[in-house]
């Protein structure tokens, strides 16, 4: 079975990407599937939204891809467990559907308390 990754998935749907090493290994999934990241399914979308957002493609062109790649038979990794660590002195903003769900200054230096 073949590892697939979001970039030659979007190269398979954007003509002027599409090379024969693309359309072989597409065609070997959908012949026999295929094993994906869990981070897959987004970085599809994204690209497909920045397609999008940078005229590229249609929304119909995207919601056609999206059939096609609905038929493949593909593997999702399953998500494992992890910690997101930041060691910055920037603001640091976690956004969720539009709405914010944590926010945190971290002050650059050394902080004295008079």
């Amino acid at each position: 079975m073949i590892v697939l990754d979001a970039s030659v998935t979007l190269a398979s749907l954007f003509e002027d990407e599409r090379t024969p090493a693309v359309v072989a290994v597409m065609d070997k999934v959908g012949s026999s599937g295929a094993f994906v990241p869990s981070l897959w399914p987004l970085e599809v979308a994204n690209g497909l939204r920045i397609a999008i957002r940078r005229n590229r493609i249609s929304p119909s062109f995207r919601d056609a891809g999206l059939a096609q790649l609905a038929k493949l038979a593909v593997e999702i990794d399953a998500e494992k467990p992890g910690t997101l660590g930041f060691r910055s002195d920037d603001g640091i903003e976690v956004w969720l559907n539009g709405e914010k769900i944590h926010s945190k200054n971290v002050l650059r230096g050394i902080n004295h308390n008079w």
